[in-house]
C-alpha cells in the first residue's frame, strides 16, 4: 500500500470575521484536497509530546519517525542547515524574529 502524508502545517488559520466567521481553509476552493479527503482516511496522532514547545519543527520530527525526546535541538539548528551553514559538535545556533 502506499501512503501520502500531507502536512497542513498552519493552513486552518482562525476563523475571520471578513468571511463570515469561517476560515480560509472552509473558504477555499480546493477540489484536489476535497478528492483526496473523500478516498482516503483521516485520523489524529500526537506529534508534540508533554513538555515540548507546541511548533512545527516538533511536530514534523515526530511525523518522520525522530523521537524530539533523544533528536530535538531547537529550530536553529535546523533552519542553519536549512541554508546551509556547516554546525560541528558543541556549537550552539540562536535564531530570532526581527519585527
Amino acid at each position: 500500500m502506499k501512503y501520502i502524508v500531507i502536512i497542513g502545517d498552519g493552513m486552518a488559520d482562525f476563523p475571520l470575521e471578513e468571511l463570515d466567521g469561517k476560515t480560509p481553509l472552509m473558504t477555499a476552493r480546493k477540489p484536489h484536497m476535497d478528492l483526496m479527503a473523500s478516498k482516503g482516511f483521516c485520523g489524529k496522532v500526537l506529534t508534540i509530546p508533554p513538555g515540548f514547545p507546541t511548533g512545527s519543527d516538533v511536530a514534523c520530527m515526530s511525523i518522520f519517525g525522530y523521537d524530539p525526546a533523544k533528536h530535538y535541538t531547537g529550530r536553529a539548528p535546523i533552519e542553519a542547515a536549512g541554508i546551509g551553514i556547516p554546525m560541528s559538535e558543541g556549537e550552539i545556533a540562536f535564531r530570532c524574529n526581527l519585527v
